[in-house]
């Protein structure tokens, strides 16, 4: 039987770990920020305050269009 060496022991296969937990952590920082300029948005125009959580579950093309919608409206 065939055994494949894990990721974790291949230079090859940190480095590619690494990119992806860099990816993931800029995605979230943007997710998040988009996350308070649209609760912010929505308070001012005194609108009902999407839960966190909802919007999490967004991709970053839907919470930027959310947020173009809201500024549109200020």
């Amino acid at each position: 039987m065939l055994q494949l060496t894990s990721l974790k022991e291949t230079a090859g296969g940190r480095e590619l770990i690494a990119i992806g937990r860099q990816k993931g952590l800029q995605e979230g920082l943007q997710k998040g920020e988009l996350i308070g300029e649209i609760r912010a948005c929505q308070r001012v125009l005194k609108m009902v305050v999407t839960p966190r959580q909802t919007m999490r579950k967004m991709s970053l093309r839907e919470l930027r269009a959310l947020l173009s919608k809201l500024d549109d409206k200020l």
